[in-house]
């Protein structure tokens, strides 16, 4: 009777290991003031909203996003949405819509129009808020 009733209990906490982190993956991920799209729907949305968004467009597997990524994420520009989108998420149809020639590339966009473009890492802060300024 015991042997049952922990297995029954392990079932269900494996189920909720499982299921959880699927359900969480679904919410877009905020750290900082770094927005975290999951889809190509809700970078589009972003993109699209009033005002600066600069997007950082990144893959895990390469090293100067991943030097680059803390500039990025440290940054603070006024009036400006940083969004950082891993391009593993998107496909690399979708990368090429949006203009990526090599990783990490960074897109300023105004009202939905792109207005900057930079190919390669930021080695400070500054960089960034240089960027968005410009």
């Amino acid at each position: 009777m015991e042997t049952a009733f922990l297995v029954s209990i392990l079932s269900v906490l494996l189920l909720l290991h499982i299921l959880l982190p699927r359900v969480h993956r679904r919410i877009p991920q905020r750290r900082s003031s770094v927005m975290r799209p999951r889809t190509k729907a809700e970078l589009d949305a972003l993109i699209a909203s009033p005002g600066v968004v600069v997007v950082m467009f990144m893959a895990q597997w390469c090293g100067h996003c991943q030097r680059s990524k803390p500039f990025f994420e440290a940054a603070r520009p006024k009036q400006c949405t940083l969004v950082l989108m891993d391009c593993d998420l998107l496909g690399a149809e979708n990368v090429q819509t949006y203009g990526v020639e090599g990783f990490p590339t960074y897109v300023k966009y105004a009202d939905g129009k792109v207005t900057g473009k930079k190919v390669g890492g930021f080695v400070s802060s500054d960089d960034v808020e240089e960027f968005v300024s410009q």
